[in-house]
C-alpha cells in the first residue's frame, strides 16, 4: 500500500507543473524591455515588449546583426510587423504574419506589447525558440518617431533563459 501511495504521489507530482522556460523582465536600453517566455508544454513563445508611444521599437531573435535576423516591430498602430532582415536597410515584413497580438496598450506613454507565436513555425526566415536553459542573443532598436527610419538607439543583448514554472495545475483524484 506504501508503495502503491508513493507512485500515485510521485506521478501526481510531475503533472502538477507546466514546463516552461523565461527571460524574465530584462532592460535593453532605457524605457525598454522585454520578456521571453518559451512554453515547452503548448509549444508557444509569448513576447513582451515595452517602450515608448511615440516612437517605433522591435526586436530580433538569434543573431547580433540585422543580416539574417528574424524581427518583431511596432509603430504604435494596432498590428505589428513580422520582417526578416538581409541587411542594415529597414526590415521587409514577411507574407506569413506569424505573431498574434494580444495586448497593445499604453499607460502614462509607455507601449507595451505582448504578443505570440509557435516556438517553431516551419518557417525558415523564422528563429526557432527552444524550450530549454540557456542563452538567447537579441538585437534590439527603437526611432526617434512612429515612422519606421533608421533608428535612433540600438543594441545586442544575450537574454539568460531558465526554467519558470508558469501554471501550478491542482489535479484532483480519490483514493
Amino acid at each position: 500500500m506504501k508503495k502503491t501511495l508513493l507512485i500515485l504521489l510521485l506521478i501526481t507530482s510531475t503533472s502538477l507543473f507546466a514546463q516552461s522556460f523565461s527571460t524574465g523582465t530584462q532592460t535593453l536600453s532605457s524605457g525598454l524591455t522585454t520578456s521571453i517566455n518559451i512554453d515547452n508544454d503548448t509549444g508557444t513563445t509569448t513576447l513582451m515588449l515595452a517602450g515608448p508611444s511615440n516612437k517605433w521599437f522591435g526586436i530580433g531573435f538569434g543573431n547580433s546583426n540585422m543580416n539574417g535576423t528574424d524581427i518583431l516591430m511596432t509603430n504604435g498602430s494596432s498590428t505589428l510587423r513580422d520582417a526578416y532582415s538581409t541587411s542594415n536597410g529597414t526590415p521587409q515584413a514577411e507574407a506569413s504574419q506569424d505573431w498574434t497580438l494580444e495586448v497593445n496598450s499604453v499607460v502614462n506613454g509607455t507601449r507595451t506589447i505582448v504578443a505570440s507565436r509557435a516556438n517553431n513555425t516551419g518557417d525558415s526566415n523564422d528563429y526557432v525558440f527552444n524550450a530549454s536553459a540557456g542563452s538567447l542573443t537579441v538585437i534590439w532598436a527603437m526611432g526617434s518617431s512612429t515612422e519606421y527610419a533608421y533608428h535612433s538607439i540600438r543594441g545586442v543583448t544575450a537574454l539568460s533563459v531558465s526554467l519558470g514554472i508558469s501554471e501550478n495545475n491542482l489535479l484532483n483524484f480519490e483514493m
